[in-house]
């Protein structure tokens, strides 16, 4: 399945269309999503008409020239498409109206302790201070652990270094290209979008509303995206779907309830240690305890000798995608191994009172199962299984 994304155009205040666009096969680098969105935002503004889908999935196209637009939605991480629809608003007495609103998929949390301050101007200083690159000064600044303490409400104090515990960091052109722009994007928009919920975490809530009121901006919480049923699959995956519940409801047969793992470190990130996914995955085989493992992530990577036993292993599910609410909601479902990757993605087990052990990686996935952990709900436990944060 070629992962996509979705260009969100508001008509007005209650009606939405969604574009369908490519995002390329490294869902770590937004470079071809953003040529992609470009070639049909250009289509868009020149008054051609584009397919589409409305709220409820029908099919149907958008003209600009008939339906102006009112706001456009993008993805926060497509820094490169926002700051080139800022130019335009800027240049184009056309867009003067159109509210630029930014998709933040991250912890509110994350928000509060990593994104308050523009570095690019330090990051810039560093470049003309030391004689380097701005690539090399933003790596200087964004990958290079300090020991400094970071404080959020809502959160411990945490080290720099415990919100990177595996020590991942992203390829150096792309520190500079995108993530080091990251905040000043979400300080250009109209208004934030996040997928956090308002009431799980209010003291960080507040903080983001404080913080962004003082820059005359709005925050929106949009989660928690999770749902009592389960949606049906998009056409093109619902052959995965099946053949994924079919072994489940094989698994339960024959393990009964509760048997089953899920180990998922969701889309775009995945272990930095080989050696103890591997360790973990043959204990399991080891003691014959079936488990899920999908693996959609550009980074994912099982050496020759461990994809050998797993083919030979008659009770594990290996995919790109599954369909996780139900593998989840499944009676045969019990701990679930995960990269908290969002905290939208730990409501999801939490909603189905799963065990939850993180191995975290970097983004929200590190402050997600803090908080979990300093606020836990009744009936649930959450377990930090990372080596490399000592202070927790």
């Amino acid at each position: 399945m070629i992962p996509r994304a979705s260009l969100v155009v508001l008509a007005d205040r209650f009606a939405y269309s969604l574009i369908q666009i490519d995002q390329g096969p490294n869902t770590l680098d937004p470079e071809m999503y953003k040529d992609n969105f470009m070639a049909v935002w250009h289509k868009l503004c020149s008054g051609e008409s584009v397919a589409c889908q409305s709220a409820d999935g029908a099919p149907r196209s958008v003209n600009l020239l008939s339906e102006p637009l009112s706001g456009i939605l993008v993805d926060g991480f497509a820094i490169e498409v926002l700051n080139s629809l800022y130019k335009q608003r800027d240049l184009s007495p056309a867009h003067t109206n159109l509210n630029i609103f930014n998709w933040i998929p991250v912890s509110s949390n994350h928000i509060v302790a990593l994104y308050r301050q523009d570095p690019i101007p330090l990051a810039e200083a560093i470049a003309e201070r030391e004689g380097i690159s701005f690539d090399d000064a933003a790596y200087k600044l964004l990958a290079i652990a300090k020991g400094r303490v970071i404080e959020c409400p809502g959160l411990p104090p945490m080290y720099d270094y415990e919100h990177q515990p595996q020590g991942f960091t992203f390829p150096q052109e792309m520190l500079g290209r995108v993530f080091i722009r990251l905040a000043r994007g979400m300080m250009q928009a109209d208004a934030l979008v996040t997928l956090d919920a308002a009431d799980y975490h209010p003291e960080a809530t507040a903080a983001c509303r404080e913080y962004l009121g003082v820059l005359g901006r709005k925050i929106h919480f949009a989660g928690p995206l999770i749902t009592k049923t389960h949606p049906d699959p998009d056409p093109e995956v619902a052959a995965a779907a099946e053949a994924a519940m079919q072994f489940m409801d094989e698994q339960l047969k024959k393990h009964g309830e509760r048997s089953l793992i899920y180990v998922s470190f969701g889309s775009l990130f995945w272990p930095m240690d080989p050696a103890k996914l591997v360790a973990v995955l043959d204990i399991l085989m080891q003691q014959g305890i079936p488990f899920v493992l999908p693996h959609p992530s550009p980074l994912a990577h099982l050496p020759d000798d461990l994809m050998r036993r797993l083919k030979e292993y008659p009770d594990v599910y290996m995919a790109n995608w599954v369909p996780q609410q139900a593998i989840l909601d499944h009676p045969v479902s019990s701990p679930a191994q995960t990269s908290c990757e969002s905290r939208a993605d730990s409501l999801d087990r939490r909603q189905d009172g799963v065990l939850h052990t993180a191995d975290t990686t970097a983004c929200s996935s590190a402050s997600t199962p803090v908080s979990l952990c300093e606020f836990p709900i009744a009936n649930f436990t959450v377990r930090l299984a990372n080596a490399h944060t000592p202070s927790i």
